[in-house]
């Protein structure tokens, strides 16, 4: 899993403001191609805290407050493993 500290930018935002696929994989450093649904699969990235249905399209939508919780969350997983090893 890749090392993330929250830039300055997420922590300005309210925490109930939402990002948009394209921003969340930007902010946890993946390229613009990469699916976010293979990324939640993975667990490289927070499950998404809404889906917006539009026809034939969804929109996934990610709370700001539960992004940073995430963050904490792997900033701790990784710290203690890189203390173990």
């Amino acid at each position: 899993m890749r090392t993330i500290t929250t830039p300055d930018w997420l922590k300005k935002l309210p925490g109930n403001a939402y990002l948009n696929s394209q921003e969340i994989v930007r902010l946890f450093g993946y390229s613009e191609k990469t699916k976010p649904g293979q990324l939640v699969n993975a667990g490289s990235i927070p499950k998404p805290s809404r889906i917006c249905e539009k026809s034939f399209h969804k929109n996934l939508m990610w709370q700001v407050s539960e992004v940073r919780e995430f963050i904490k969350q792997s900033g701790e997983v990784n710290g203690n493993q890189s203390k173990a090893i």
